[in-house]
């Protein structure tokens, strides 16, 4: 996908930012441009989010409730993203921009 977004929300805990840099995990930083890679469909307690073409970050271990622990490559909630113009980014709009991209991707445009 092509869209530009700008993080408005780069404040993390102190706790997320230790566990980052021990698996070397780069994050979001703020008022910086990206471009959405992937979106990761909602997971077993609810929460869905978006991977970045400009950060590609290996896979760390997470608690899941049903598997154990289970390695993923960290996500990013779209409320810490805004569209170029200002307009708060949602979980909508990033995949009205997916079904655009495939759209054209299999039109060959």
């Amino acid at each position: 996908m092509d869209e530009q977004i700008i993080c408005v929300d780069a404040k993390f805990t102190a706790d997320q930012l230790a566990f980052w840099v021990h698996w070397g995990v780069t994050h979001p930083l703020q008022d910086v441009l990206y471009t959405v890679r992937e979106i990761i469909a909602k997971n077993s307690e609810g929460n869905s989010g978006i991977l970045l073409n400009e950060i590609n970050n290996p896979k760390v271990p997470i608690a899941h409730p049903i598997l154990g622990t289970t390695m993923i490559e960290p996500y990013w909630n779209v409320t810490r993203f805004a569209t170029l113009g200002g307009t708060p980014l949602t979980m909508e709009m990033v995949k009205e921009w997916e079904r655009e991209y495939q759209l054209t991707k299999n039109l060959n445009f």
